[in-house]
């Protein structure tokens, strides 16, 4: 979301990166492996997010982000 600094046009290759950064999914396998098995909730909180109202209502589902995990 842009209002906490995040970037629509965003790719998959780069969530992961800063996730990375940021040490999450120390649990896991890395960022990647934690993003994949929380793919589910993640797509359904973006498609829950798309449902905005008004001329600035941001597509979270048509993100390249979103598409590329969708797609994994």
């Amino acid at each position: 979301s842009p209002e906490a600094g995040g970037s629509l046009t965003a790719s998959l290759e780069e969530v992961v990166a800063k996730l990375t950064r940021a040490k999450v999914g120390k649990a896991y396998g890395g960022a990647r492996e934690a993003l994949l098995l929380s793919s589910s909730f993640v797509l359904g909180q973006l498609d829950a997010m798309s449902g905005g109202n008004g001329a600035k209502a941001a597509d979270y589902k048509a993100t390249p982000f979103s598409t590329a995990l969708a797609a994994e």
